[in-house]
């Protein structure tokens, strides 16, 4: 009997002992499942810094890219459109002579000009003639005697054909000259608007003086500018046979003979875009912002 109750004793014993091993499987398997549920939560931790990583490097890397684009655009010059001004007082551009500046019997002169309020009543824009040319082969004068607008050429009797508005042009204001000349008639048109037609059966003649920009040299009637002339082309085709609208700023094409954008800004010297006829600036003749 001793023995059958010690059996049952150390039975009991053992089931007890199994029990507790169980809680403390159970304790283990909790402990466990905290441990894999405080793991996951520093694995998504780690997972959620580094997307925010990530997502601050894409921000940086777009703020990078943005100011890198910023810094592209600050790179790219703003186009700069300049003209050239005249103070009224010996400013000139003189222009070489040029055997491709001699017309044929279809051609066509052009510019923008403003003058100054106050201005004399002789303001020349182009004349293709020098202090010894009496009568320029072709001429733009924003004022002549008289105070009109006046475009022109040289006849073969050494005499000239000029075409002239009815009214004088305003002060401070930009305008658009332009004069052309065919086989039939001769058009002077202002600001796209022809104002004067002449039959042109006289014959154009040419000269070998230079192309003068803001000035009448010849001493039996001086004048000079006082203004700003800009974008001045001359070409080898009639270009308006009626009213236009005159483009800002004149495009080259292959029948420009001559186009001077005087866009240089500083220096003494500006540069024809077609044929690279160069002029050079006298007195002080300068640039200005248009």
């Amino acid at each position: 009997m001793k023995r059958l109750f010690a059996w049952i004793i150390l039975l009991v014993g053992a089931c007890d002992h199994v029990e507790a091993v169980d809680r403390d499987t159970d304790e283990w398997t909790d402990a466990d499942s905290d441990g894999d549920s405080d793991g996951d939560s520093d694995a998504d931790s780690d997972i959620d810094a580094d997307a925010d990583s990530d997502s601050d490097a894409d921000t940086d890397s777009d703020a990078d890219t943005d100011s890198d684009a910023d810094d592209t655009d600050s790179d790219i010059p703003t186009p700069v459109n300049y003209c050239l001004s005249f103070d009224g007082d010996g400013d000139y551009v003189r222009i070489p002579h040029d055997e491709r500046l001699n017309l044929g019997d279809a051609w066509t002169v052009e510019a923008w000009m403003k003058f100054n309020a106050g201005a004399e009543v002789l303001l020349p824009v182009l004349r293709k003639g020098d202090a010894d040319t009496t009568v320029s082969a072709y001429f733009l004068y924003a004022r002549f005697n008289g105070g009109f607008a006046v475009a022109g050429f040289r006849t073969s009797d050494n005499s000239f054909i000029s075409l002239s508005p009815a009214e004088t042009l305003s002060s401070g204001r930009w305008t658009h000259l332009a004069l052309t000349h065919d086989a039939g008639f001769a058009r002077f048109f202002i600001d796209g608007v022809m104002v004067d037609e002449w039959d042109s059966s006289y014959v154009f003649t040419n000269n070998t003086s230079d192309l003068i920009i803001g000035a009448l040299l010849h001493s039996d009637n001086l004048g000079y500018m006082d203004g700003f002339i800009d974008e001045v082309r001359i070409s080898n085709v009639v270009r308006y046979n009626a009213a236009f609208t005159p483009a800002q700023e004149n495009a080259l094409d292959a029948d420009t003979i001559a186009l001077w954008h005087f866009n240089e800004g500083d220096g003494v010297v500006v540069t024809d875009e077609a044929n690279g006829l160069s002029g050079h600036l006298w007195g002080n003749t300068g640039y200005a912002l248009r």
